[in-house]
């Protein structure tokens, strides 16, 4: 596969026009990375690159500052019978990772992964089956990138009563767990200790993954874009990413909808039984509660870098928390929802899609 520079059109805005925001200082008019013709399907960044998959569905990467290339590294298109499931993006340095989707009777998910710039073609380097219905299943869990690691999680259920499939409960299998990529070769299990997970956060030689529930009714798998979430109670987990041992766990009052990791805070957007959200702050390294932002209305999305948390509420409003302090602040407002809100470094970046077009949008922290 050959890199090729792709048909956008960086744009730089030279002013930025700021807006008093209620209970923070400042919010910022984020300046435009990139523009794209047509609109995003996925967004993901790192400290030096950002990546897209874009209208054709190709899986492209850019490096940010000066003189930025756009290369080519692969296709996340889907292929026949895919259900509409969204593909997954995910960086880690020079790495790219995705999935691409198909199948008939089964939902297929294979992942993908390419370094930039290199010449061998993408490697695919895990592929899973679940029956839609009526059988054995499971659900393929999020990807994630940081630093040098990527990973992701699958989750394999088996028929609780081989004459009767109504009821299945999760086995360990070979692809069932948590996997870490090798370069751009292969994968590795986690010892099958560590199970399928329905959130997913890495961060160093740290991943943070909230279990999958051990026992699903068939029915629940029907919709591969909305998996069985995690039942309240169910404690949080951060491992070791070698060697799969528990260094950590914790266990939010309610129900987990989003999960975020860095080297000092792990942090979760909890669900509880009144339907209002939180955003809890725990010590990775020992799992405990370091401080709770209460009423935050976090949509299922967070993401952290050092001691900064950053979500987006109401599907526009970009805010951000202090994990040392607890100070929240509103750092801008997207014009649509935003797609893979992250931070990385100092910068917070995600991407929008207004009239059919796609453009990447960034502020930097203070």
């Amino acid at each position: 596969m050959v890199a090729r520079v792709s048909a956008v059109v960086a744009v730089v805005l030279g002013t930025c026009v700021l807006v008093q925001a209620a209970g923070a200082r400042e919010a910022k008019t984020p300046r435009t990375l990139l523009a794209t013709r047509g609109p995003i399907r996925a967004f993901a960044q790192d400290s030096g690159r950002i990546a897209w998959i874009g209208a054709k569905w190709h899986v492209e990467v850019r490096r940010t500052g000066h003189r930025p290339k756009t290369l080519l590294v692969g296709t996340a298109h889907p292929y026949p019978g895919n259900g509409g499931v969204p593909s997954q993006l995910a960086l880690a340095g020079a790495r790219v990772l995705w999935t691409r989707h198909g199948g008939g009777n089964f939902l297929e998910t294979s992942v993908w992964v390419r370094k930039t710039g290199a010449r061998a073609a993408p490697k695919m380097v895990f592929l899973a089956a679940a029956l839609r219905e009526g059988g054995p299943g499971g659900f393929f869990g999020p990807i994630v990138g940081a630093g040098s690691t990527l990973a992701y999680t699958d989750v394999d259920y088996q028929c609780v009563d081989l004459n009767d499939c109504s009821e299945l409960a999760e086995q360990p299998s070979p692809s069932n767990g948590v996997f870490r990529v090798k370069g751009t070769t292969g994968i590795t299990q986690l010892p099958v200790v560590v199970p399928g997970a329905t959130k997913l956060a890495v961060s160093g030689n740290r991943i943070a993954l909230l279990p999958a529930p051990q026992q699903v009714a068939a029915t629940q798998l029907s919709n591969p874009s909305a998996p069985p979430p995690a039942a309240p109670g169910t404690p949080v987990e951060i491992r070791d990413a070698t060697t799969g041992s528990l260094i950590a766990q914790f266990t939010p009052p309610g129900t987990v909808r989003a999960l975020a990791l860095s080297g000092s805070v792990v942090a979760v957007v909890d669900e509880l039984s009144d339907g209002s959200r939180n955003i809890e702050r725990y010590d990775p390294a020992t799992g405990a509660l370091t401080g709770t932002t209460t009423g935050v209305a976090a949509d299922n999305s967070i993401s952290v870098s050092g001691d900064t948390l950053v979500f987006s509420v109401g599907g526009g409003k970009i805010e951000a928390i202090d994990a040392n302090t607890g100070g929240q602040q509103v750092l801008a407002v997207s014009p649509r929802a935003p797609i893979g809100l992250s931070v990385a470094g100092k910068r917070v970046a995600w991407a929008v899609n207004v009239h059919g077009h796609g453009r990447v949008l960034a502020l930097t922290l203070p």
